[in-house]
This record gives C-alpha cells, structure tokens and sequence, in this order.
C-alpha cells in the first residue's frame, strides 16, 4: 500500500508520519496518500484564505483528476474565525455533499485520523462514506472540541451554534440543565432548534 506524505508538511507532522511507514515526497495533489485516498490538510485559518481565493477549488478540482478518493481535512473549530463561523459552517456542509470531509481538533488529532485509516485500510475495514460535518472527536483532540461536538450532534444544533451555546453555559452539563432557555438565552437558537434537543434528552430508548 502506498503510503506518502508531501515533504513540505511541517517537520514534526512528517516525523511521525515517517515512523508509521510514510515516505516524503513533493506530491503535485493533495498532502497525504493512503493507497487510493488522497488527503488535503487544511488548519481552518487557511482553508478560509483559500477558499476565499479560490485556491480551494482548484486543489480540489486536481484531486478529482486522480481518479482517487479526495478527503478534505480541516483542523481546529469554526471560533477561530468568529467573522466568517456562519459561512464556513455552510460551505462545509456543502462541499461535504461532493467529498469526504473530516474535522480533527488539531495536528494530532490529524495524525490520529490518518493512522486509523491505515489501519482500517490494512485490516480491509475502510468503510468511505459521507460523514456530517461536525468536529471529530478522535483521540488528540482537545477536551473543548469534544465538548463542542458532543452538542453539534443534536438535531439542528451543529458547530455554529454548539460553540455559542458554549460560550453562554461554559459548560455542556451547564448547558443541558438549561436546555429549555437556550432560544432566549442564546443568539442564534431559535425555539425550534431548542425543541429539537430537548426531545432528544427525554426520548426513552429501547435497546
């Protein structure tokens, strides 16, 4: 199984990349390769800049000419770019329609997703399929991005407003004990959203 990672990726992402059985190499698409799968790594910063520059697409588009499965990951949570969280949210959401769209909290958390791909891929489990986009929390994400995923995951709520519920409770238990003031409490929640929820918490199930 071919396995490379672009040499230009940072040294310490490379490293550990390199002691898992990863070759460096100046890669023309895409920053990572696991047998067919192609992996462009974006800090959420710069998946921004490209976007806005078009730069994005084009990477994408070249992925697309490979004839290999194209994997966009996006490291780190939509509060580092406070003025654009509602249009990043969307456009996520979006391209997740067309590729596979992975969140990880940060570096680490991606290396911990490119090596379960290994793995699987190894093992004859890879199972490539379109994720929704909220943050996964894999192992080396930090405790914040768990924190805003286990709320992203309720019906309506999704990353946006999973870290605006945050900054209000600070806390998830917080914020669950006070689900039923969420829509006056919290910008961008409407009643709706709130029900939504709250059904989920009270709903019995059966096993």
């Amino acid at each position: 199984m071919k396995l490379i990672v672009d040499r230009r990726e940072p040294e310490d992402f490379r490293r550990v990349l390199m002691a898992l059985g990863f070759k460096p190499k100046k890669l023309k698409t895409a920053d990572i390769i696991v047998g067919n799968v192609l992996f462009e790594r974006k800090e959420i910063k710069q998946f921004v800049t490209d976007w806005f520059s078009h730069q994005l697409d084009n990477q994408l588009a070249n992925m697309f000419e490979q004839k290999r499965i194209p994997v966009l990951i996006v490291e780190g949570t939509l509060s580092s770019v406070p003025q654009h969280m509602g249009r990043v949210e969307g456009h996520l959401k979006d391209l997740n329609r067309k590729i596979i769209v992975e969140r990880t909290g940060d570096m680490r958390g991606t290396i911990t997703l490119i090596t379960e791909y290994v793995e699987e891929m190894r093992e004859g489990t890879l199972f490539l399929h379109k994720r929704p986009v909220i943050v996964n929390p894999s192992k080396g994400t930090s405790e914040d991005t768990m924190a805003i995923s286990m709320l992203a995951r309720m019906p309506g709520v999704g990353e946006g407003r999973a870290i605006a519920i945050l900054k209000h409770y600070k806390t998830v238990w917080n914020a669950l004990k006070h689900i039923g003031l969420w829509g006056k409490k919290v910008d961008g929640i409407g009643l709706k959203t709130q029900a939504g929820a709250r059904a989920i918490l009270h709903r019995e199930v059966r096993l």
